[in-house]
């Protein structure tokens, strides 16, 4: 079973239609998945039609942020696989199916997706190609969280770490040495906007403060390719227009 975990707040029933009618299509599908919500202030209106779908289970109360907020999905999560996707990220069908369907690991270990990046028309800027074989490069940081689902073992007694806003999974993900990756789609299995407050400008001086604070305190052994990549995006993030001009022309010539 996959368990797709997702955090959520103060939403309108106009923006759950999208997300419902696709995930609608993978229950008539019969695929066995599960969609773990915990939300934050939505109204009484959008928890009953939540609670509505057998495939959901959706909890609704204050939290501390976006990991405090998955910590606490992870309590209720039953899946094989775990995945973590924003509300407005929206799998394919091929990979709910090819991750709820894929034997259960005995290990730490991963499936991977390719994840397109897309603008707020929904339209295609780059792909994200994660890796095919081999280990995720958990220092480095290369690979697209969205398009994981990790062995549910993983989160056998390990939390992540609510004192990081942007982050906390790259914190906790750093733990594992390695992180195999016993499985990948070949196509792209996420369809992700490209926004957040890790893609502003603003954000790119957070992420850069985040990670050097957490270098300093051993949370994450310090990758200066990484820290490079990241002083030069936080200086260009003080000019917004280029920055966000500059995020467009990764997307659209790097692909990661």
């Amino acid at each position: 079973m996959f368990s797709i975990v997702t955090a959520t707040m103060h939403l309108e029933l106009d923006e759950m239609d999208r997300v419902l009618a696709f995930y609608d299509g993978c229950h008539e599908a019969g695929l066995p998945f599960e969609l773990v919500i915990q939300d934050n202030g939505s109204g009484d209106e959008v928890i009953e039609t939540l609670r509505s779908r057998d495939y959901v289970k959706v909890v609704s109360e204050p939290d501390g942020g976006i990991y405090d907020a998955w910590n606490r999905a992870l309590t209720r999560v039953s899946g094989d696989w775990v995945g973590f996707l924003g509300i407005d990220d929206l799998p394919t069908l091929d990979w709910v199916s090819f991750v709820s369907v894929f034997p259960p690991a005995d290990k730490v270990s991963a499936l991977a997706c390719d994840v397109s990046m897309e603008d707020e028309n929904h339209e295609r800027i780059g792909v994200f190609k994660n890796p095919r074989s081999g280990s995720l490069d958990t220092k480095s940081n290369k690979f697209a969280h969205p398009g994981l689902a990790v062995a549910s073992c993983a989160f056998s007694g390990r939390w992540f770490p609510k004192e990081y806003r942007i982050i906390g999974d790259l914190v906790f993900y750093s733990q594992f040495k390695y992180l195999p990756v016993l499985g990948h789609l070949d196509a792209v299995g996420v369809s992700m906007e490209l926004g957040g407050i890790s893609n502003s400008p603003i954000g790119a001086r957070r992420v850069l403060k985040e990670y050097m604070a957490a270098a300093c305190k051993g949370d994450v052994p310090i990758h200066f390719p990484f820290v490079a990549k990241r002083i030069a995006a936080a200086v260009l993030s003080f000019v917004p227009k280029l920055y966000l001009r500059a995020q467009k022309r990764r997307w659209q010539y790097e692909g990661c």
